[in-house]
């Protein structure tokens, strides 16, 4: 193991996770906080592809430089870029791939020939069957628990980066307010767990449809349509533009 035996070595590792975390933001296009909750499920990994997994009190100055970002954009001290709406979506989670297209074949009983990629990022696809224009949008069993979890992380977030204030006392103002971060006073396991229950099947279909239709724009062609959920096929989840 490496140690840190002064702070001139201490000052460069500080610099050096910086920037990392830096080139994260900047790559993955994503806020300070969600960052921090991305680290703290994966330091390890981290610290082994950036070759820090050596050095001795490391995670101690990896949490210290997300606390801090945290913080900063809690304070909202942080001024962010305008992200791309589709990086900022729950249902950003990996582009599509040819067992998208042979599922889709399958379902629609045409050849891959006859299948599209329109879109990669929301798994848009175009079907000629048999002279029918079909658009198709699909997730994966496991990609559809993936966007519940991005869900349930949002939700911890938002509920995380509100603030409390109570101002009045059975119905009479008190001239002054109590205000709280919701961060620092519940229990953000209980709050994810209860939001898990509530989230059923149907319902995290429903905030998909609302996703996607306030998000991402679909082909010109279908402006004034309706997504809908059409099939559970072969582990696979199947929605039609019309």
């Amino acid at each position: 193991m490496k140690k840190i035996t002064n702070r001139e070595e201490a000052n460069q590792y500080y610099k050096q996770v910086n920037e990392l975390v830096d080139d994260y933001i900047k790559t993955w296009k994503i806020k300070p906080s969600e960052i921090y909750h991305y680290f703290q499920r994966n330091m390890q990994s981290f610290l082994e592809r950036s070759g820090l997994s050596e050095v001795e009190g490391i995670k101690r100055v990896v949490n210290d430089v997300l606390e801090h970002r945290r913080f900063m954009e809690l304070d909202k001290v942080m001024k962010f870029e305008s992200f791309s709406k589709v990086n900022e979506s729950v249902i950003n989670i990996g582009n599509a791939n040819i067992n998208h297209e042979k599922v889709l074949a399958d379902y629609y009983n045409t050849s891959l020939g006859h299948i599209d990629l329109v879109d990669p990022e929301i798994h848009l696809y175009k079907i000629n069957d048999f002279g029918k224009k079909v658009v198709s949008i699909i997730f994966s069993d496991k990609e559809l628990e993936e966007i519940k979890e991005n869900i349930l992380d949002n939700l911890v977030l938002e509920a995380e980066n509100k603030v409390l204030s109570i101002n009045e006392v059975d119905g009479v103002e008190m001239g002054f307010s109590f205000r709280f971060w919701l961060s620092d006073i519940f229990d953000k396991e209980k709050f994810r767990n209860s939001c898990e229950e509530k989230l059923t099947n149907e319902n995290l279909l429903v905030v998909i449809k609302s996703v996607i239709q306030k998000y991402q724009e679909l082909p010109t062609n279908f402006d004034n349509s309706r997504l809908s959920y059409k099939d559970d096929f072969k582990g696979y989840h199947i929605w039609e533009v019309r």
